[in-house]
């Protein structure tokens, strides 16, 4: 039983891999970027902010050089907005709150070193709800971390989305 098995799994293994290569699939955080793009300078309204991080971290997954000044770049994402907000989504009625909405916005281009345009201006919206308890506090604030995080890192593989699919359209 065992040799049968291990026999089914040999077949079925190179088709397996086959499979996920042939239907496009990537792992996350890697992208297939435009040439111009092999070295490149994120700029940022808020340069410390964990979108910036994500973006540099997605950039490198995908082969790309990070540099640190737009003079070393043959490209520069400019991060011209990194809004993250938290508002009330729902209320009890006892006027308490039992939901509240995280809203995302980014506004970003990619340009040259010397600042022509190659992917203009673009906004981005993500959003997310989530459940309050006032007797869960600290766990919910924990869980307001994690989507937050989760939030930067899928901003920042739809900003490298929007720019892979500018360069090939």
């Amino acid at each position: 039983m065992n040799m049968i098995r291990i026999a089914v799994l040999f077949f079925l293994l190179p088709w397996l891999v086959v499979a996920t290569v042939g239907c496009g699939y990537q792992l996350r955080g890697s992208s297939d970027l435009p040439q111009y793009m092999e070295q490149t300078y994120v700029l940022a309204v808020r340069p410390s902010s964990p979108l910036v991080r994500e973006v540099q971290r997605v950039l490198a997954n995908s082969g790309t050089r990070v540099v640190f000044s737009t003079g070393q770049a043959d490209a520069v994402i400019r991060i011209t907005r990194d809004d993250l907000t938290r508002r009330v989504l729902t209320v009890s009625e006892k006027t308490r709150v039992q939901e509240f909405m995280l809203d995302y916005h980014v506004e970003f281009r990619v340009t040259n070193s010397e600042g022509k345009v190659l992917v203009p201006d673009q906004e981005l919206e993500l959003h997310q709800a989530y459940e309050f308890s006032e007797t869960q506090v600290l766990g919910k604030s924990g869980q307001q971390q994690i989507l937050t995080g989760e939030m930067h890192r899928e901003m920042a593989a739809l900003i490298m989305d929007r720019i892979s699919a500018s360069a090939r359209g």
